[in-house]
């Protein structure tokens, strides 16, 4: 275990959010491509975009995870940054559906590689959950600035510049690069235990359902704005506010933790994710939908510490939370063909999703307090 400097915590947070930039940015890209491709993009299609960049995500930071302590972190965290960037810049001259999936996984890699190597350095730490806390208060600051830059820009550049604004991350992210904790980690010959307990598959069993409710909203929020008739403009606003008030819910996260222990918090944050959904797809008015996503997206960086810091207390040489965004973006990677499924067969109401929050985040729930159980 070790106390971060300032200049590791900076490449590990820069790290972690230009891992999770593209997907939390998903909203403002997907109605560029929308415009770029018009009918040819629906709702499946969507779906399968979403599913390249996510998949291989996954694929990358679950490879990664049994052996990411042996490794330099810092080559990977490089070789991560430059793929990225390809895959974005792709992602501006992809003239058709299927060079556009190919760019998002190819950035997907790179993005998967990032929140491996970033992952392990935060897990081994003397306080990961305060760690992760702090990394989670910087990732809605980072929403921010991307929306904002795409609200300052668009109107100039087109809607295309939300590719350039993603490829500004990995380039900050290369800045920081010599500053990432390099060194492997040795564990003892006579400590070798198994990173993957049943308690640590079912905490990842449960982030893989609790991201698959949150991605399968996520990827759709656009289309459900348009369908309530707001405008991209408030919308863009609406997320800007948003992620103002996303780092309230890490620094929550973070003194609850050690006053309340794990339980208590985890229980509070799902119930109140669910109503706050219930009502975000269900709004009937501008208000009402600005209300409940003020009020999510707090409630997402809330939890993502809980979640975060219960796997990192189960595998102290960080491979448990490696893992993690793996199994987070198999949840997300399946939610928008799950959703696009549930809209399709429902006639295009996306308030049909509703029924996924209420099957899916008690089951999340009870695993998860099964999980901290032991």
């Amino acid at each position: 275990m070790e106390t971060l400097s300032k200049r590791q915590f900076s490449a590990i947070a820069i790290g972690t959010m230009t891992g999770y930039i593209g997907f939390l940015l998903l909203p403002l890209w997907i109605g560029v491509l929308n415009n770029r491709f018009g009918s040819a993009l629906t709702a499946n299609t969507i779906g399968l975009i979403s599913a390249a960049e996510l998949i291989a995500i996954a694929v990358i930071s679950i490879g990664l995870a049994r052996t990411i302590h042996r490794l330099n972190k810092q080559h990977i965290y490089i070789l991560a940054a430059l793929i990225l960037i390809i895959g974005n810049a792709l992602s501006i001259t992809a003239n058709s559906i299927q060079w556009i999936i190919l760019a998002r996984a190819l950035g997907g890699i790179g993005e998967g590689a990032l929140l491996a190597a970033s992952s392990s350095a935060a897990s081994n730490t003397s306080n990961p959950d305060k760690t992760f806390a702090n990394i989670t208060f910087t990732v809605p600051i980072s929403v921010l600035l991307g929306t904002l830059l795409f609200k300052i820009l668009h109107n100039s550049l087109g809607g295309e510049v939300i590719f350039a604004i993603l490829i500004l991350f990995p380039l900050l992210a290369l800045c920081t690069a010599r500053w990432m904790p390099a060194m492997p980690q040795q564990m003892p010959d006579n400590k070798k235990l198994p990173a993957f307990t049943p308690y640590a598959y079912f905490a990842l069993l449960a982030f893989l359902l609790f991201n698959l409710v949150l991605a399968a909203i996520w990827t759709f929020l656009d289309s459900m704005r348009s369908q309530k008739n707001i405008s991209l403009d408030d919308f863009t606003q609406y997320i800007m506010l948003s992620e103002l008030l996303g780092p309230l819910g890490a620094w929550l996260a973070g003194k609850t933790s050690t006053r309340w222990g794990r339980a208590l918090p985890i229980v509070i944050m799902h119930l109140l994710m669910i109503v706050t959904l219930i009502g975000l797809i269900n709004a009937k008015t501008n208000t009402l939908f600005m209300l409940c996503l003020l009020i999510n997206v707090p409630i997402q960086t809330f939890a993502a510490v809980c979640f975060m810091g219960a796997l990192a207390t189960m595998d102290k040489y960080g491979r448990v939370a490696t893992a993690a965004p793996g199994f987070l973006n198999i949840g997300n990677a399946i939610a928008p063909l799950v959703g696009g499924i549930i809209i399709t067969s429902s006639s295009g109401q996306y308030q049909a999703i509703t029924w996924l929050v209420l099957a899916v985040l008690p089951i999340a729930l009870v695993m998860l307090l099964f999980a901290i159980s032991q």
